[in-house]
């Protein structure tokens, strides 16, 4: 393609593409749960839109990939397919794959087997007449008149609009200087005006940097079931102040650690069902994020109701990397 495949149009898909896949592992997510029908309705809009998106940018693997999920989905929302662990862990798996191609045009992913596991799930359940009617289904493309209306902004023009505002407030004060001399009561009231309305902009443009917690409190979500499903656990993720909203630079930092500690206190917090059992525990791990307002800062705490810190293990460790000797506390050195 030549004029539609640019880096903004690129830069736009990207955006409105992983809107749509984290709605989709959110959904899932509560599928999973609830087993709610509309949730796969929702599901399904998401992957019909970067469906088309894929199409417009002439992105060939991922329509195909769309393609078969929403076999899958529109199997499932049919009775046609039966949900089980695995077909939740099928639809997870190839959301993974349909990530990483969206996220990297030129990945390396041979999709033929993806697509083979997705059409097994349906032939497994004696669907083979199913595949056929929704390869040549419209039904769902009434679907996209349902979704919410939507508009994208790149940060990159947000904080040129947060650096106009700024060249505007000092325009403001200079013009303020300039007139100080001729001021009377009308010049007073209009500037007066004038001043109020910059600040609005100011204030108005500044929230557009704004995001709530929720966008990567709900991407913990998943972290949580596929990290515990790993080490064969039970985790629930309860989260608290998602609504709260912070500046995107400060978002992107949190982020990887809060992983990491998530990560962590799966791997090395929360006991194995049979152990918490034995020891009066609910057989389902717990991990709370709370965050909360502190004047003009933000607090996010992570717990777990695990086993806490293994006092001696982590001496252990401490003597093996040499940062404590045998039989010595570091308060003695």
């Amino acid at each position: 393609m030549s004029g539609i495949d640019s880096k903004e149009y690129r830069e736009l898909f990207l955006i409105e593409a992983n809107e749509h896949l984290q709605n989709i592992n959110n959904e899932l997510l509560a599928y999973e749960k609830d087993h709610a029908k509309e949730r796969i309705d929702s599901i399904f809009r998401s992957v019909h839109t970067i469906k088309g998106m894929a199409a417009t940018m002439g992105y060939e693997n991922i329509k195909i990939m769309c393609k078969s999920i929403e076999n899958v989905l529109d199997a499932l929302r049919n009775d046609k397919l039966m949900l089980s662990k695995e077909v939740i862990d099928t639809l997870f798996a190839s959301v993974d794959v349909l990530t990483k191609l969206v996220n990297d045009e030129n990945a390396l992913i041979d999709i033929s087997n993806h697509i083979k596991i997705l059409a097994d799930l349906i032939d497994s359940n004696q669907n083979n007449e199913i595949r056929e009617k929704v390869e040549n289904t419209h039904a769902d493309e009434s679907l996209q008149d349902k979704l919410p209306p939507t508009i994208t902004i790149k940060l990159e023009d947000i904080d040129k609009m947060v650096d106009l505002v700024g060249e505007l407030v000092i325009a403001k004060m200079r013009l303020e200087n300039s007139l100080q001399p001729y001021l009377d009561g009308r010049m007073n009231m209009v500037l007066a005006q004038f001043s109020r309305l910059i600040s609005d902009l100011q204030f108005n443009v500044m929230k557009l940097r704004l995001v709530p917690l929720r966008i990567i409190f709900n991407r913990f979500h998943r972290l949580v079931r596929d990290t515990a499903s790993k080490l064969g656990k039970e985790v629930r993720l309860e989260v608290k102040g998602s609504e709260l909203e912070i500046d995107r630079s400060i978002m992107q930092a949190i982020s990887d650690p809060l992983v990491h500690i998530i990560r962590n206190a799966i791997d090395h917090g929360i006991e194995k069902p049979e152990e918490r059992i034995l020891n009066g525990k609910d057989r389902v791990g717990l991990i709370r994020i709370v965050a909360l307002r502190m004047g003009e800062m933000i607090s996010i705490t992570v717990e777990d109701d695990g086993k806490g810190i293994d006092a001696d293990a982590l001496k252990a460790k401490a003597v093996e990397r040499g940062i404590i000797k045998q039989g010595r506390s570091r308060e003695d050195e």
